[in-house]
């Protein structure tokens, strides 16, 4: 019974994740053009490029 309990939270809580992981994502990927040329302006050496 408490087991039952603690696995319907814990898939709960893995819902939750997921929709925020995917939103993080969209987010990331409605975000990148603009990321991306800020981070290669700030990369003189060009670490993130090689």
């Amino acid at each position: 019974m408490h087991q039952n309990t603690t696995h319907k939270g814990l898939e709960t809580d893995f819902k939750n994740a997921s929709t925020g992981i995917w939103l993080l994502i969209g987010l990331v990927g409605a975000g990148k053009t603009t990321l991306a040329q800020k981070l290669w302006a700030t990369d003189p050496k060009g670490t993130i490029r090689s």
